[in-house]
């Protein structure tokens, strides 16, 4: 079907016969690139968590050895046991219990030891690799670099902004004020509506839509008008992830409901509803964007926040609706729905269970990212022939966007399941797992990204703009995946604060996007409009 999508009627054959073969080639390359970046992530998984059970059983046979010294009866019973220090004479062994449960050298655990030295050998690995990316003689894995490093950022401090208000409204909200499941799940919608307003209220006010009048009517005389629109890009991006989130938990918690959790189509049936919700949401911001706007002197600035306001409600309704159909899918292959945490749908089952589970999602990310091809040609061709800003058109941006985060959540759904399946008994929620989850999932992008350009490089029109789209929805999935292990980290450390667990966690989310966001809005951004531009100059607008 994928040539009928591209190739029109009365092609000669010889240009029909090329299609063919190119988008034959385009399919045969996704399903090599699909595998390649599952057997990366299957290794890099399998390796850490062999290394982690290694230093487990290394560590457990230290203190058996230890316990079982400090019961030899003798001279314990005169009140004398076993020294905590090095004796006398004997070499000095780093890291050997003791019988008190210390540590002889270092006073470290080998645990601890382990975790600094590979957090040390990693972070320095995935710095330099960084480095060779963006400074990559292939313009396009610059390109993709650059745009994947910015909008996993983007997401990254959206999320953690979001998880901190999210953790303190429970803890002195939710947990005093709001009685009930219904009052609960009103706080999110309201989350929702929150952030998506700061989000059009940031860009507006950057962009000058909102509030910045110049005496001439006209942006720039204050500020370059490039430099407000990449400013409100940058912020409405952050906040626009945030409402994103919101919404996703929000369906999410509707389809634990008794009723929606009986069976996965009951699960499905959240779908429409999110739709219907937040088109209800959407139509409002409208009106009052519409009546804002009319007050306006600045016609350039106006069409521009216009149009990313729409771009943002697009990605809110796409993240949350492909949250749900994946939710409902792992329904589907493991029989519970009554938890968001893919480790509490899993329990239960056995080794074999989760690996098969494993690979259905593996099996189903591949025909989402295939049925992707279509549906992007169908897009492009309605973007070209319609209004941008019509009804046709905005569903069909929101059909490629609903099919690739899709896409994404069920490769990262499937590399769960396989760090589950690799060791049944570890904790995947834990940091180290997380750190191990996130560099799978990076490293096995990256090596789907560049087969994929290879393809890229020799394709053009449609074919060339549909891989480019495949390409940068790894950005979502790469920002999820790290996300998730700073917000453990983040957690881990406001834990020590007891009561002022969440306001803690707050405080440090607010510190890091703090220290991130500038570096973003200076230093990234700029590259990744300046390459978009260079881009759209060879190869047009990708839509």
């Amino acid at each position: 079907f994928c040539p009928r999508v591209t190739v029109c009627a009365g092609t000669p054959p010889r240009i029909s016969t090329f299609f063919h073969m190119q988008w034959s080639f385009v399919l045969l390359t996704l399903a090599s690139a699909w595998e390649v970046q599952l057997e990366c992530g299957i290794s890099l998984v399998q390796l850490t968590v062999n290394l982690t059970q290694v230093v487990q059983d290394k560590e457990i046979g230290l203190l058996s050895a230890a316990s079982s010294a400090a019961e030899v009866p003798g001279e314990q019973e005169h009140g004398e046991g076993l020294p905590v220090g090095p004796v006398p004479g004997e070499p000095k062994v780093q890291g050997a219990p003791t019988a008190h449960g210390a540590y002889i050298g270092h006073g470290e655990s080998s645990n601890v030891k382990n975790a600094v030295a590979l957090m040390l050998l990693g972070a320095v690995a995935f710095q330099m690799s960084t480095f060779y990316l963006v400074n990559n003689p292939d313009a396009d894995i610059v390109f993709y670099s650059y745009n994947i490093f910015g909008s996993a950022i983007s997401i990254f401090c959206g999320v953690l902004l979001y998880e901190g208000v999210q953790g303190c409204l429970e803890e002195y909200v939710m947990g005093h004020f709001v009685q009930g499941g219904t009052g609960r799940r009103m706080v999110r919608a309201c989350q929702l509506i929150f952030w998506l307003l700061i989000a059009d209220i940031s860009m507006g006010w950057t962009s000058g839509a909102l509030g910045k009048q110049t005496s001439s009517g006209k942006p720039g005389d204050d500020e370059s008008w490039p430099q407000r629109k990449l400013k409100a890009e940058c912020w409405g991006g952050v906040f626009t992830h945030a409402a994103c989130f919101a919404g996703m938990s929000l369906w999410g918690v509707m389809q634990q409901l008794n009723w929606f959790g009986t069976a996965p189509i009951h699960a499905l049936a959240v779908l429409p509803l999110a739709v219907l919700g937040t088109g209800i949401i959407y139509r409002v911001f409208d009106l009052v964007r519409d009546r804002l706007v009319s007050n306006t002197s600045m016609p350039e600035a106006r069409e521009w926040w216009d149009e990313h306001c729409k771009e943002a409600e697009n990605d809110v309704m796409s993240f949350g609706t492909s949250y749900v159909t994946v939710q409902a899918i792992l329904f589907l292959i493991m029989g519970d729905i009554h938890s968001t945490s893919t480790e509490t749908m899993a329990h239960g089952l056995e080794h074999h269970d989760v690996r098969s589970a494993a690979i259905y999602m593996s099996l189903i990310s591949l025909i989402v990212v295939i049925c992707a091809i279509p549906i992007i040609s169908l897009s492009l061709r309605v973007l070209k022939e319609h209004d941008r800003h019509g009804a046709l058109a905005r569903f069909s941006i929101i059909s490629v966007n609903y099919t690739l985060m899709t896409f994404a959540w069920c490769i990262f759904a499937a590399t769960e399941l396989l760090v589950m399946a690799a060791n049944p008994e570890i904790d995947i929620h834990g940091i180290v797992m997380r750190v191990v989850i996130a560099v799978a999932v990076t490293a096995g992008s990256f090596a789907f990204i560049f087969a994929l350009d290879k393809v890229a490089d020799n394709s053009t029109g449609t074919t060339h703009k549909v891989i480019v789209k495949i390409i940068l929805a790894k950005a979502i999935l790469i920002g999820f995946s790290w996300e998730h292990c700073f917000q453990v980290a983040l957690e881990t450390m406001g834990a020590n604060f007891n009561e002022y667990a969440a306001l803690v966690t707050l405080l440090l989310s607010i510190m890091l996007c703090i220290v991130v966001f500038p570096a973003y809005l200076w230093y990234i951004m700029p590259k990744v409009s300046e390459l978009r531009e260079a881009r759209e100059a060879e190869f047009g607008a990708e839509d």
